[in-house]
């Protein structure tokens, strides 16, 4: 009962935290809300109510009977793997997901603590544990490795990425080993899942609403959507831009059928720089406002193009890039120049500057954040949560942030978000940006 009370005390911890954290966020939101938030000041309370009980079970715990602990720690644990299900399907950030299904596993193990004979005997002895361990640990020294290695094939351009949803499983082995009583095992599990998470912002996009989008009186709209190579019509694409009223669209796998569909189809976006293909390597610019010193290309891979749009706040260089997919040894060389190739580009071209489009790449692989030191441009969305991109419209949550925004100093950030594109792969992207003032 001891050990359970323990168990108990580390799950109403895990759960406390991300309750009071969500409370909060919510009660910061419009009035409408508050019951949400009010809601998981409940939620906290009763994880205090847990830690408490936990509490007593340490110190006393022959004071409390097993059908007392099920029902404090019944309700947290169903309520945790509710909450888990949700990150998943919300596409929240890995190390939440783990955090929380951790916590369901500690809190069930609490609540029947006299009923762990058969987990016990998961990992009963050494060697499982050695075994788990040690395929844990290389995959996370293996996925870490490629995280500040340049990518040499198209598998270790992957690993980068992968590995901060390496989180999960060592996360969710850390909880097993707690209950189970391999104290070794939990450690390496839980270092684990600090090692691959921490880097990655594991605790950005609690409150998804902190960086939504704002008055844009005086800013400029960008959309981004990678449309798929399969899309030969417009309706969508109408759809979304009636949806967003975006001043500036860059359409990247555009067709030359749906560029041909668009022409007519988008009477507020005059102003275009359209370089469409039968290839998944068509991109286009479409604006509300004059463009000026168009360019398509140069790339080494996929085309890009880039202009300057005369808005009312002030002029912007946008850049439409869909760089190379890394899916093979030459493509991952291509890849890699292309990264090279267009910071030197933006350089030159001026600003104030944005690139924007699916660059192929997560900023778990060298190579974009080398682009980014290199060029000058910081993430749009740094500090304002997770965001996965690809793959869309699966059962499977996008796992990848391949679809950025990059911006230089002197453009402010006003907003931002991102959404399902129908039938696309990919999800749309989207910045609310304003020209900063010159001194300010």
């Amino acid at each position: 009962m001891a050990t359970a009370g323990w168990l108990g005390a580390i799950g109403s911890g895990i759960w406390f935290v991300a309750a009071f954290g969500a409370a909060v966020g919510a009660l910061r939101s419009p009035v409408a809300t508050a019951a949400t938030g009010l809601g998981w000041s409940f939620v906290a309370v009763l994880a205090l109510a847990g830690a408490a009980l936990a509490s007593v079970m340490v110190r006393s715990p022959a004071l409390v009977p097993t059908w007392r602990s099920a029902l404090c720690f019944g309700p947290l644990a169903a309520a945790s793997a509710w909450a888990t299900w949700r990150l998943w399907a919300n596409h929240q950030h890995p190390a939440w997901i783990a955090a929380s299904g951790a916590a369901t596993l500690l809190l069930l193990a609490a609540g029947f603590g006299e009923d762990r004979a058969e987990l016990d005997d998961v990992l009963r002895g050494h060697r499982i544990g050695w075994v788990l361990g040690g395929v844990l640990g290389a995959a996370v020294g293996a996925c870490l490795a490629w995280r500040w290695a340049p990518s040499l094939g198209p598998i270790t351009a992957a690993l980068g990425p992968l590995s901060v949803w390496m989180v999960i499983p060592a996360g969710w082995l850390a909880a097993i080993a707690a209950v189970s009583g391999r104290r070794m095992l939990a450690i390496v599990a839980t270092i684990a899942a600090l090692a691959v998470s921490l880097p990655s912002e594991p605790w950005a996009g609690f409150a998804p609403g902190s960086c939504a989008t704002s008055d844009r009186t005086d800013g400029v709209r960008v959309l981004a959507t990678n449309v798929f190579i399969g899309t030969k019509r417009a309706d969508r694409v109408v759809d979304l831009v009636a949806e967003r009223t975006p001043d500036v669209i860059v359409i990247s796998e555009l067709h030359d059928d749906l560029a041909a569909d668009l022409d007519d189809r988008l009477p507020d976006h005059p102003h275009r720089l359209v370089a469409a293909t039968s290839n998944p390597d068509g991109i286009g610019i479409y604006s509300r406002f004059p463009l000026r010193d168009p360019i398509v290309g140069p790339m080494i891979g996929n085309d890009r193009v880039a202009a300057t749009v005369d808005a009312p706040g002030g002029a912007i260089r946008i850049h439409g890039v869909h760089i190379t997919t890394p899916v093979s040894q030459s493509a991952v060389e291509v890849w890699r120049a292309d990264f090279e190739h267009l910071a030197g580009v933006v350089g030159r071209e001026g600003g104030p500057a944005m690139v924007i489009g699916d660059l192929n790449a997560t900023e778990h692989n060298i190579e974009l954040r080398r682009f980014a030191e290199a060029s000058g441009l910081r993430q749009s969305h740094t500090g304002c949560g997770w965001r996965a991109t690809w793959p869309e419209g699966s059962s499977v949550p996008p796992l990848f942030e391949l679809d950025h925004a990059y911006l230089d100093d002197a453009l402010d950030l006003v907003g931002q978000a991102d959404g399902r594109l129908v039938a696309s792969d990919h999800r749309w992207i989207e910045v609310d940006v304003r020209v900063r003032a010159p001194g300010a």
